[in-house]
C-alpha cells in the first residue's frame, strides 16, 4: 500500500503509517497479534496526547493519554485513525 511505515513496538508489533500527497495527509496506527480484550496501544509520534481516535474494526473511540490509547475489543488487531 501507499505510505511510509514507522515501527513503534516490535513485540507486540505496532506501527504507524502515514500517506501524504499534496495537501492531503492521513496517519493510522496498526497493531498486530495482540491480546483480545483490553489492551494499551502505544502511538509513538503519530498522535499527540489529547487526540481523539477511532478504532476502525470495533468502532470504539479513545483519547491518547501518555502516548497510548486503551482499546477494549475482541479483535487481536487494531487500526487507529483520527476521529473526524
Amino acid at each position: 500500500g501507499a505510505g511510509v511505515n514507522v515501527e513503534i513496538s516490535a513485540n507486540p508489533y505496532v506501527c504507524s503509517r502515514t500517506f501524504t500527497k499534496g495537501k492531503y495527509s492521513d496517519t493510522v496506527v496498526i497493531g498486530l497479534v495482540l491480546v483480545s480484550g483490553k489492551k494499551e496501544i502505544p502511538v509513538g509520534s503519530a498522535f499527540k496526547d489529547g487526540t481523539k481516535v477511532r478504532e476502525a474494526y470495533c468502532g470504539k473511540l479513545g483519547t491518547v493519554l501518555n502516548g497510548k490509547v486503551t482499546v477494549d475489543s475482541d479483535f487481536d488487531i487494531v487500526l487507529l485513525e483520527l476521529k473526524k
